[in-house]
């Protein structure tokens, strides 16, 4: 098996008038099963029969939480591509999600 891994996304950090002011990003990847299950995992983000609410259901049910643990109201910056890597391992290999959960605890929004 070769995995696909991908960056995750980075936070932007804006200035008063609503442009970036710097860019960060930390380097952190994460894996997927391989090109073709992140593309579909893609598909299943996409989906219009899913919300965003159904994502981190989704998730949650997993074992996997996309909410910000310092701020209530906020989810994790990259909470797609945890959401999207939680769906995709649970369809090709369920064993690996708890990877998904400890690289999800890597990324903290600032």
């Amino acid at each position: 098996m070769t995995l696909h891994w991908i960056e995750l996304d980075h936070t932007e950090e804006y200035t008063e008038r609503g442009s970036v002011a710097w860019v960060h990003s930390d380097g952190i990847c994460m894996p997927f099963p391989s090109e073709e299950a992140f593309e579909a995992a893609q598909d299943w983000y996409n989906s219009s029969s899913n919300s965003k609410k159904g994502m981190v259901d989704y998730c949650l049910a997993r074992g996997i939480s996309l909410d910000d643990p310092y701020d209530d109201t906020r989810l994790l910056d990259c909470w797609a591509d945890i959401a999207m890597a939680t769906y995709a391992w649970h369809q090709a290999d369920p064993k690996m999600i708890p990877v998904v959960h400890l690289l999800s605890k890597e990324v903290v929004n600032p």
